[in-house]
């Protein structure tokens, strides 16, 4: 348990600190409570929001600590900007399902989720994760926040996931041309 009281009484640079979350990245519920000491949550926040999963349609449970509705996201960067310098791995679900793909109310979601795509500044890797039900291809305005992110010298890697694991073809992304992936170096 994390508490003022104990880092009172032992002093500890902000480097060695930073370098004890590190390790508990997978320890969600530990970092969100020593993330509510005020003297902590600077230190913890940059492990606590280093993958964040934005999901568009179904919820899952597994992995609800960093998972957020597209405008729960945006309504905490609103609170909390500098979450935006944290975040280095940002994983975009979205499940479509019997709907046709042109009417479906995500797609708009996904064409405002856009702009809040733009504020990532420090990204180092993106996962598409939808579901499989249909061809699909992404709306316009979110495709081209995407090559921009894409286009920053940060991104290293970009994966495309079906929810169930399988691998999607680069080909349901329309990339203009000539925008070459100089930066990327894992694209799976």
């Amino acid at each position: 348990m994390c508490t003022h009281f104990a880092f009172k009484t032992i002093q500890l640079s902000v480097e060695i600190l930073d370098h004890i979350f590190s390790f508990l990245v997978s320890h969600r519920e530990t970092l969100i409570t020593c993330s509510k000491d005020r003297v902590l949550s600077p230190i913890v926040e940059r492990h606590l929001y280093y993958h964040v999963i934005v999901h568009f349609g179904h919820e899952t449970t597994d992995d609800s600590n960093y998972a957020f509705k597209p405008d729960c996201l945006s309504k905490l960067i609103s609170k909390n900007p500098r979450i935006l310098y944290y975040v280095r791995i940002l994983q975009i679900r979205v499940e479509f399902k019997d709907c046709p793909r042109r009417k479906h109310p995500y797609m708009k979601l996904l064409d405002e989720f856009a702009n809040t795509l733009l504020m990532f500044p420090v990204l180092e890797c993106i996962i598409l994760t939808y579901s499989m039900d249909y061809d699909m291809e992404f709306p316009d305005v979110f495709q081209a926040a995407l090559v921009d992110r894409l286009s920053c010298p940060t991104v290293k890697e970009l994966h495309l996931e079906g929810l169930g694991g399988q691998r999607i073809p680069f080909s349901y992304l329309t990339i203009p041309e000539p925008f070459t992936f100089r930066n990327i170096w894992r694209v799976h």
